[in-house]
């Protein structure tokens, strides 16, 4: 076994761990939740004396994006420390230690090789969403759960993230000519199936929107004709009609009652308690915003700094739903970081719509454009309802994306015979 060992080249072993990297990330996290990011970022650091080179880590950080990313974990080390009351006010800059960790994650990116590009992304997109729909049938009628998530991931995580997936699948549709791709199709209809089985109402809207942003970037970037334009279109409706469809059967219901608060918040109807709740939240947080705007209340005290400010029906109705933080990601770090982290998080989310001006045109621009405004559309459009970045999972598997769509989804690798520059570390 040694001898065998010995034969595989290094450079094939360390393009193993890159796959593996993707893999666990992508394929794992629909049934083991939230640990599934430790198991990502152990891997990475594992890799890293493997990995690390003079050339690459020097050229990782004159990549705009990986600055940013690094600005912004100083950003919020400096506002956690700056409102710390004891020790373990501290530790919360741990919570976002991710973001410096894009450098061994962004190393394995690298890695990837040639058969790695855009469209294989977009089938490990498609098999993250339909693992995430097999999860979810699983816990709902063989488990009896009332709501479908995965381990230490709470049903609105699981389907937010379900959603996103599933969209991204679509990527494949922009490389080449994407004629054969048609199967991609189902990365949104096995997604949008989990969020249902979730009762995440929120996950509609994320939805929604993403149909949305693939509409437009397939009208408008598309290399096809009019009749195959139409096509897509009469595809869309026909999952849509599907979703509408399992709904029914599944009597998953409650995902479509985020159409019905909508319409009673247009027409200034009542809606119901928990949208009611945290609609208070959000004009409560504001006002906690304002007492500490520089550096906030810390990232355990969020939820304390507001309370205050809510009504007692609101508070009870935190207590009773046994809701720990503000369900919105922007005023989260405002409150929990001041004017410090919400800039913190707007960089954080900005840095790879930055990334893609540095990455040449090539035949797979359109493809990684889609990739990142569906991950990071995706994403802000979740936190309007929900704070993701409370799990691990959410921020590593963004950073993950991110560095794979900016590093190994381009026709040509970013450094020069990376390998050699390897084994030459």
């Amino acid at each position: 076994m040694d001898t065998t060992l010995r034969s595989i080249p290094a450079v094939e072993i360390r393009r193993a761990m890159a796959w593996l990297m993707v893999a666990i990330a992508l394929l794992v996290w629909p049934a083991f939740g939230n640990p599934t990011a430790y198991l990502v970022l152990v891997l990475a650091l594992i890799a890293t004396p493997f990995t690390a080179s003079g050339r690459g880590i020097a050229w990782l950080l004159t990549q705009s994006w990986i600055r940013l990313w690094l600005i912004s974990f100083v950003m919020i080390a400096v506002a956690f420390t700056l409102n710390a009351q004891d020790a373990a006010d501290y530790g919360h800059i741990l919570d976002f230690i991710v973001l410096p960790l894009a450098i061994p994650i962004a190393l394995l990116a690298l890695l990837l090789g040639p058969k790695f590009n855009a469209l294989r992304l977009a089938q490990f997109c498609l098999a993250s969403a339909i693992v995430a729909g097999i999860v979810a049938l699983y816990v709902t009628f063989v488990l009896h759960a009332y709501r479908a998530s995965g381990y230490e991931l709470s049903p609105i995580q699981f389907a937010d993230l379900a959603v996103i997936v599933g969209f991204m699948a679509l990527g494949g549709f922009f490389v080449g000519d994407g004629k054969r791709n048609w199967y991609l199709l189902a990365g949104p209809l096995f997604g949008v199936m989990a969020a249902m089985l979730a009762g995440t109402r929120g996950a509609l809207l994320v939805a929604a929107v993403l149909g949305a942003v693939f509409i437009v970037f397939f009208v408008l970037r598309h290399r096809s004709s009019t009749r195959k334009k139409f096509m897509m279109l009469g595809a869309l409706v026909a999952i849509a009609a599907a979703v509408l469809a399992i709904g029914d059967v599944t009597g998953s219901t409650r995902f479509f009652d985020a159409l019905t608060v909508l319409g009673n918040l247009a027409s200034g109807k009542e809606v119901d308690s928990s949208s009611a709740y945290r609609l208070e939240m959000l004009a409560s947080g504001w006002r906690a915003f304002l007492d500490a705007p520089i550096y906030g209340h810390g990232w355990a005290k969020q939820l304390a700094s507001a309370l205050p400010y809510m009504s007692e029906m609101g508070r009870e109705g935190y207590e009773l739903e046994k809701w720990g933080y503000i369900h919105n990601e922007a005023l989260s770090f405002a409150v929990g970081g001041g004017g410090l982290g919400l800039i913190a998080y707007m960089i954080w989310m900005i840095a790879p719509f930055i990334g893609l001006r540095s990455v040449p045109n090539d035949t797979q621009a359109d493809a990684r454009a889609y990739f990142v405004f569906t991950l990071v559309g995706g994403l802000v459009v979740a936190g309007l309802t929900e704070v993701l970045f409370m799990s691990e999972l959410s921020k590593t598997l963004m950073i993950v994306l991110v560095s794979v769509i900016l590093l190994a989804c381009r026709d040509a690798s970013p450094i020069a015979k990376p390998s050699a520059s390897m084994r030459a570390a």
